[in-house]
């Protein structure tokens, strides 16, 4: 009998390619799939296997999963959810709420809602065991309280999800692994700000997007300190190839990918690096010989123009909503 398990996604800052990213990389690793729902805020798929935690760390774009384990068809009441939350025996209980729409046109849960419902919770349970209810001052909680709270590893956040028929409850499973972003951001051996400061989030996000797979031979020619290369040994790629017209770039990815390896326990990988102006790497490649370039190429001087940030904001936000429309 075919399992299926219906799993939550909550974007990061770029909804629309966080979505296409995560797309993307289901159709990469050959794991079946069907969107169910989509917002700007999350995504709802049914997947016809079990996704891992540790499937967070190769999704950029993405802050949270979890299982859907439950829906509604009428409001969320404390009764809902205590079958979520109740733990056997003793032992102190931990628990967060969460909301979201599942898509763009459903009525939003209030922060002053969710504190309500925690409220009630709390009163249930504290009965018989020692509780704390972790209230976020918006409606949903960071992925940064969630791992700090050890709401995953000791207690739970149920991610509550309006939709047009009611609401879906999900457990969230798995959070970013922010800490370890930043390390591999700014914990490097060399890091030149002058030469770009490619997140590793984006650089998962360029990756997952590309649809190359581990076996394929992909190529950045303007890798800077490594980052798009270092994302890509961490993802299971292969065989690499670096260049940058400068000398030093290609010294500081060497350094950084030897930490990279010696950090993290890679196996042994192909990894080829050397100095080149991209205008001349047919050079040195046969033809056909790479199969991808995921790079972040030199964008220029800054503009000059300068425009009204809530005009930028709005004008996004309509963007992606009409991309999940």
């Amino acid at each position: 009998m075919k399992v299926v398990i219906t799993y939550f996604f909550v974007w990061g800052n770029h909804p629309a390619l966080s979505l296409a990213e995560l797309l993307s990389a289901l159709t990469r690793w050959g794991i079946p799939f069907v969107l169910k729902n989509a917002s700007i805020e999350a995504g709802i798929l049914e997947v016809s296997e079990y996704l891992s935690p540790a499937f967070m760390t190769e999704l950029g774009g993405t802050v949270k999963f979890g299982i859907v384990e439950s829906s509604l068809k009428g409001s969320v009441t404390p009764d809902a959810l205590t079958s979520m939350i109740r733990k056997e025996g003793g032992g102190k209980l931990t628990f967060g709420l969460s909301a979201y729409r599942a898509d763009n046109f459903s009525p939003i849960t209030s922060a002053r809602e969710l504190k309500r419902l925690g409220g009630q919770l709390k009163k249930i349970f504290q009965t018989h065991q020692s509780v704390r209810f972790i209230a976020g001052i918006d409606r949903n909680l960071s992925s940064v309280t969630v791992a700090k709270n050890k709401l995953i590893e000791k207690g739970i956040e149920i991610a509550i999800f309006s939709a047009k028929r009611g609401f879906l409850l999900g457990r969230t499973t798995a959070v970013q692994p922010f800490e370890d972003y930043s390390t591999r951001d700014y914990g490097r051996l060399s890091v030149d700000p002058n030469s770009g400061m490619l997140p590793p989030k984006l650089a998962q996000m360029m990756l997952n997007l590309s649809s190359a797979t581990a076996k394929d031979i992909i190529l950045d020619p303007f890798c800077g300190s490594g980052t798009i290369l270092q994302e890509a040994l961490l993802m299971g790629w292969h065989h690499v190839v670096g260049s940058d017209v400068s000398k030093r770039a290609v010294e500081d990815t060497k350094k950084n990918l030897i930490w990279l390896k010696n950090r993290y326990g890679l196996k042994t990988s192909v990894v080829r690096l050397f100095s080149s102006d991209a205008r001349k790497l047919s050079e040195h490649f046969q033809k056909n010989a790479v199969s991808a370039v995921i790079t972040e190429p030199h964008l220029g001087p800054p503009l000059k123009a300068r425009f009204d940030r809530h005009t930028a904001e709005r004008v996004r936000d309509e963007l992606e909503a009409l991309y999940f429309l």
